[in-house]
């Protein structure tokens, strides 16, 4: 008879399932636990031990197995010492035996009895449906490297400026050179650069034709002035004239003067 099944079923709900003359599972509550090497992220559990001083039958395993099975009380006591016997008597044999679902015994090199409890089963009802996963952890951007990398994307980016080959620098160094050279050899021959330069034109290096003085021929009539005096206005007049006018100089004006 195989009790591995019914002592994996009572640790769902039962802290303690004692196996007579084997020992007792505990189950202790495990709260969720995190790996921060692996990153892996563990639900809330109940951790397997094993006390191999609890012995006593306490009725829990064998009235589970007669409810399961219809079998009476007493056969089921003896079927599960069976079962015990052959469990003792395999772990003298290969040191060693697996009860499914919950876990291993062993003995040691110093005869000691041990258990390791199997970890992929959560026997904690409340956990169900949460299963054990993996995250990468969230990068966050402090304020400080945030400003900085904003400042930094501000920045004017840079031109890759494509090296140009030999020849080519040479043909932009002929194309500059050659028309300096003629212009430098062209200049003096056309501007004597030992005269006077004027700076006042609007091109220094222009000629200036000499200045030939020519004498002015041109005469000049001078008009003797019609201007009358007073007298002699006076005198111009009609004796039947009782008022005259009289024109003084042109900045004043006519006066009338009663004869």
């Amino acid at each position: 008879m195989q009790i591995d099944k019914y002592i994996s079923e009572l640790l769902y709900h039962h802290d303690c399932v004692i196996v007579p003359e084997l020992g007792g599972f505990v189950v202790n509550y495990k709260s969720a636990t995190i790996n921060d090497i692996q990153n892996t992220f563990y639900p809330p559990s109940k951790s397997i031990s094993f006390n191999k001083n609890l012995k006593t039958n306490d009725g829990l395993l064998v009235n589970y197995i007669a409810k399961e099975t219809n079998k009476e009380y007493p056969v089921v006591v003896r079927l599960v010492e069976e079962e015990v016997l052959a469990l003792n008597t395999l772990l003298k044999k290969d040191k060693k035996c697996v009860i499914e679902n919950v876990g291993s015994l062993y003995i040691d090199a110093e005869n000691r009895l041990l258990f390791e409890p199997q970890t992929n089963i959560n026997y904690l009802i409340e956990s169900y449906g949460l299963s054990v996963f993996q995250k990468q952890p969230i990068n966050r951007v402090l304020l400080e490297a945030k400003i900085t990398k904003e400042f930094k994307d501000r920045t004017a980016p840079l031109v890759a400026v494509k090296e140009r080959s030999s020849a080519k620098r040479w043909a932009v160094a002929a194309a500059i050179t050659i028309p300096l050279t003629f212009f430098a050899i062209w200049l003096p021959s056309k501007i004597d650069l030992g005269g006077e330069i004027n700076y006042a034109r609007l091109n220094p290096f222009a000629t200036t034709p000499n200045t030939v003085y020519k004498a002015n021929n041109k005469s000049f009539t001078i008009n003797e002035s019609e201007e009358k005096t007073i007298k002699e206005q006076l005198l111009l007049a009609n004796e039947n004239d009782v008022f005259v006018e009289i024109n003084l100089d042109e900045n004043n004006k006519p006066i009338v003067v009663q004869l």
